[in-house]
């Protein structure tokens, strides 16, 4: 009830669950990269491989989008005349917690760098980098 009061409807949990789901293609073709037989595989090493980094990039991107945009309500995303309204802070929104804006470009820089690296955490074939590691 509240939500519908508000505007949301069930479409906004579907959105977030599809944030959720753009992960299973990373842990997908991961896995069969990492279980790489030519002869049984439908896809090349190279075409599985630029298929891995699209996930990739859905994945990470899509979720550095639902961050800034739902989560955190920031206008970075919105259109122009709301991202570029003079009583806020380019891509920002009008009320605040912090008052440096520079940390809230700081968060969403962070928050990019993060998303691509979780992505690469959930890549099984790159397991053997933790041996390398520690």
């Amino acid at each position: 009830m509240r939500a519908r009061a508000h505007g949301k409807t069930g479409f906004q949990h579907l959105a977030n669950a599809m944030k959720y789901s753009t992960a299973f293609p990373v842990l997908i073709c991961s896995a069969m990269k990492r279980e790489l037989n030519p002869e049984r595989m439908w896809a090349s090493e190279t075409g599985l491989s630029r298929l891995w980094l699209l996930a990739i990039f859905t994945n990470s991107l899509y979720s550095f989008y639902w961050d800034v945009a739902k989560d955190w309500d920031l206008t970075l995303f919105s259109p122009s005349e709301e991202r570029n309204n003079p009583e806020h802070p380019w891509g920002l929104r009008k009320q605040r917690i912090f008052k440096p804006e520079n940390m809230y470009y700081a968060a969403m820089a962070v928050d990019l760098l993060l998303r691509c690296t979780w992505s690469l955490k959930l890549s099984v074939h790159l397991y053997y980098l933790n041996d390398l590691e520690g």
